[in-house]
């Protein structure tokens, strides 16, 4: 995808998101992930470093800023909370 096929991107301090579409985006982040009850895990590890790079995920089309993304074999779905300034890791799946 190139720059012109970006529809709305989003900055606030320390998250950055680009939408290309209604149903994908690419967020870059430092902020931290967690669990709900605010444990960390492999897989929140494996999530904030990707994030930190920068990554493609999919939007979830019925809830607002809830994505999900493939990586390797293990499929990470997750919140990102602005007004708690962290992303929430909902589910992780190995498959």
């Amino acid at each position: 995808m190139t720059i012109a096929a970006v529809e709305m991107k989003k900055e606030r301090r320390g998250i950055e998101i680009e939408l290309f579409d209604s149903t994908c985006a690419r967020i870059k982040s430092n902020w931290p992930v967690t669990l709900p009850r605010g444990n960390t895990s492999i897989s929140t590890t494996l999530l904030g470093e990707a994030l930190e790079e920068g990554l493609e995920v999919k939007c979830d089309p019925r809830r607002t800023e809830f994505f999900e993304v493939k990586i390797d074999d293990v499929w990470l779905f997750f919140h990102i909370a602005h007004s708690l300034r962290r992303i929430y890791l909902v589910v992780a799946l190995i498959r």
